[in-house]
């Protein structure tokens, strides 16, 4: 095999992981986002009917902004005291939805994780043209000049 598809051959190793890993990044967060709501709503539905204003709605609100601090100081101090321990369930209903829905990925993830070392583990080996030795055949000590 000559130096110049040498070369092609390792760009070709390092492309398929990158791209591997950017789609497989899009898949599985798109999934997330698709199970989100989901299990905001499940969580949400423990709570009285006045929590649902607090709720986020639409994929307006970051995620981010649910462990920022001081957003969330800011946003418990413009309410009332009767309404900031249902803001608290609020947030955690909205906290613990968001845990679930990455534990569900992870699981995911996992789980095509195993199914490829599992056929990883069942390929057959297939040597590179060039590199087959003739049975019996030693290969010849390669001397420095």
């Amino acid at each position: 095999m000559s130096l110049g598809f040498r070369g092609v051959a390792m760009s070709q190793v390092q492309f398929g992981p990158n791209m591997g890993g950017n789609i497989g990044t899009a898949v599985l967060g798109s999934l997330v986002v698709s199970r989100l709501e989901a299990n905001i709503q499940t969580q949400l539905a423990g709570l009285p009917p006045a929590a649902a204003n607090f709720a986020p709605k639409g994929a307006s609100s970051s995620a981010q902004t649910l462990f920022d601090a001081s957003k969330i100081t800011a946003a418990r101090a413009a309410l009332p005291p009767q309404l900031v321990p249902l803001f608290d369930q609020v947030l955690h209903a909205i906290r613990v939805g968001l845990a679930n829905s990455l534990h569900e990925i992870f699981l995911l993830g996992a789980a095509v994780l195993v199914l490829a070392l599992i056929a990883s583990v069942f390929l057959k080996d297939v040597p590179m043209r060039g590199r087959k030795q003739e049975p019996g055949a030693e290969a010849a000590p390669v001397v420095a000049a």
